[in-house]
C-alpha cells in the first residue's frame, strides 16, 4: 500500500510539474505575442479634415459624442476614468482628452486624433489596447470634425491617470485566445473615408448610427451569450426579437427610459439607455428602421 501511495504521489508531481511546465511555455508565448502586436507599426496615412472652430460644430460635436459612446469612457467632461484595476487582469485606462494636467500634450494636432479615431494607433503608429477604433474609423469625415472640434474646446481638467498596463490572465487572453483587446488588427487602414452622411430617418442612416451596438449585440445584432460572469444573455434585437414588437412609440420609450413594454427596468450598466435617452428623434428612427430591416425586410409596426 505504501508502495501504491508512493508512486501516485510521484506521477501527482510529474502532473504538477508538466502543468506548471505548460502554463510557463503558454504564458511566455502570449506574452511575445502580445508584445510584439504592441509594438507593430501600421500605415497611418490619413488625408486632413477641415475642423471648424464656430459654435454649430462644437455644439454637433458635443451630442455626437455622447451618441458614438465617447463620454462612456472619457466621461462627461473628457478627463477620462481607469476602466478596470486588477493586478491579474491589468489596468485599462480611457486617457484625459483634455488640455489640462495629466491630459493631451500641447502640440496633440487633427492628425494625432486621426490617427487615434481612424487607426486605433498612437503617434508612433503603435496599436491603443482597447480604444474602439474598429468603430470610430467608420464615423464621417465631417461627424470626426464636430468630435474633435468639441473636444477641443473643452475646459482643461487637472486629472493624472495611471498609464494602461497588461496583466498575465489579460495576456493569456488577448495571446491566446481573443484578439478583441487590439482594434488597429480589425481595420481596414487603407479604407475609403466616408465624407459625410445625411442626418435622415433611414435604413443607410440607422446602420451607421448602430455601429457601437455591435460590441454586444454582435455583427448581425443577433445577440448572443452574456459578456461576463453575472450577465444577462444579449438579446436579439432584429425584426425576429422583442423588438420587431414593439411598435415606434415603445422603441422610443424604451430607449429613453430603459423601461420595456413588458415593464423590465433595464440595467443601465449593461445597456447604455441613458446614451441612447439622448439621440434625436430622427436617430432612433433610423436605429428601429435598421433593425427591423434584419434579417430581413420586415413590414413596421405602427403606433
Amino acid at each position: 500500500m505504501k508502495k501504491i501511495i508512493k508512486k501516485l504521489g510521484k506521477w501527482l508531481g510529474y502532473l504538477v510539474l508538466a502543468c506548471l511546465l505548460l502554463a510557463t511555455v503558454a504564458y511566455g508565448y502570449a506574452y511575445l505575442n502580445t508584445e510584439h502586436r504592441l509594438n507593430k507599426v501600421y500605415p497611418t496615412q490619413t488625408p486632413a479634415i477641415t475642423i471648424s472652430k464656430g459654435s454649430a460644430s462644437v455644439t454637433r460635436g458635443a451630442h455626437l459624442y455622447v451618441v458614438h459612446a465617447c463620454r462612456d469612457c472619457h466621461g462627461p467632461d473628457l478627463s477620462g476614468r481607469i476602466v478596470l484595476d486588477n493586478p491579474v487582469m491589468g489596468r485599462l485606462v480611457a486617457r484625459n482628452l483634455t488640455r489640462g494636467k495629466g491630459g493631451l500634450p500641447a502640440d496633440f494636432k487633427e492628425q494625432d486624433w486621426l490617427r487615434t479615431l481612424k487607426h486605433g494607433v498612437n503617434r508612433e503608429g503603435k496599436p491603443l489596447l482597447i480604444m474602439p477604433a474598429h468603430e470610430t474609423t467608420k464615423i464621417s469625415d465631417q461627424d470626426l470634425a464636430d468630435i474633435i472640434s468639441f473636444c477641443q474646446s473643452s475646459a482643461p481638467v487637472n486629472k493624472q491617470l495611471p498609464p494602461q498596463q497588461m496583466g498575465p490572465l489579460l495576456r493569456m487572453v488577448a495571446g491566446l485566445m481573443d484578439p478583441k483587446f487590439f482594434p488597429a488588427e480589425k481595420i481596414n487602414h487603407n479604407l475609403q473615408p466616408i465624407r459625410k452622411i445625411q442626418p435622415d430617418a433611414t435604413v443607410a442612416y440607422g446602420e451607421y448610427l448602430a455601429t457601437n451596438c455591435t460590441a454586444c449585440h454582435q455583427s448581425d445584432f443577433q445577440g448572443g451569450p452574456p459578456l461576463a460572469p453575472g450577465y444577462p444573455p444579449v438579446p436579439n434585437i432584429t425584426a425576429n426579437g422583442r423588438v420587431g414588437k414593439w411598435t415606434e412609440t415603445e422603441f422610443m420609450r424604451t430607449l429613453r427610459t430603459g423601461l420595456t413594454p413588458e415593464g423590465q427596468q433595464l440595467d443601465s450598466t449593461k445597456m447604455p439607455w441613458p446614451r441612447t435617452r439622448e439621440f434625436s428623434e430622427t436617430e432612433l428612427k433610423a436605429v428601429r428602421k435598421f433593425l427591423l430591416s434584419l434579417p430581413k425586410a420586415k413590414s413596421l409596426a405602427t403606433n
